[in-house]
């Protein structure tokens, strides 16, 4: 029976300590909608949080097997620049071929339904031809946050041509704190409406020529 009563206090004991690491470590990690194509070819993602200290990068990783060397701004990683309330996050890009260029950006923050954050612009900078690339916004989705007591949601951006590197500006308000932002971004080619119209009139008349069998 004392065997018994030791082991449990000791079981106790140590799901305590893992309990404590595991929240002082920021493990409420809110990747909560990845895209369908991370971890993919031709993929980045950055992780930034705040574990009491102020946002910083996290991790972040890339699709090893691209095949295409990787540049940036931020000498070719995820970098973050602060300016009042301005919140400046570079992604860095794959030097390829693929012309368009898909962005997940996921903002978990402690704020109210007035204040929020607000993904502001998306710009990049293209070398071949030089100029500047704008981010065109696609969506934007509120879900439920992991980080208890928390607000969450996610934007969808689209670039063309794509760029060598994204800078994705976030306005904050002053009584809004970022908890965490994952940034996803892929290269990929468009897939033009006229293939789609192709491929449909094609399985049209296979499902046609099929009835008449």
């Amino acid at each position: 029976m004392l065997c018994h009563s030791f082991f449990k206090k000791f079981f106790i004991g140590i799901l305590a300590v893992w309990a404590s690491l595991f929240f002082l470590s920021g493990a409420w990690a809110d990747d909560v909608n990845p895209p369908d194509w991370a971890d993919g070819p031709n993929t980045v993602v950055a992780f930034w949080e705040d574990h009491g200290n102020g946002l910083v990068l996290d991790d972040w990783y890339i699709d090893d097997f691209s095949g295409y060397p990787l540049t940036g701004e931020n000498n070719g990683e995820p970098g973050l620049e602060i300016f009042a309330n301005l919140y400046t996050f570079f992604m860095p890009n794959f030097i390829d071929p693929l012309p368009v260029k898909h962005l997940r950006i996921q903002v978990t923050y402690f704020g109210n339904d007035l204040l929020f954050p607000k993904i502001t612009s998306i710009a990049g900078h293209d070398s071949m031809p030089p100029g500047d690339v704008q981010g065109i916004f696609k969506d934007h989705v509120v879900d439920n946050a992991l980080t208890p007591g928390a607000l969450y949601f996610y934007e969808d951006w689209i670039m063309f041509p794509n760029p060598d590197w994204e800078a994705i500006d976030i306005f904050v308000p002053d009584t809004v704190q970022l908890q965490e932002v994952v940034i996803d971004t892929i290269s990929t080619v468009p897939i033009p409406s006229a293939i789609i119209l192709f491929a449909s009139a094609l399985g049209g008349l296979g499902f046609l020529g099929r009835r008449k069998k």
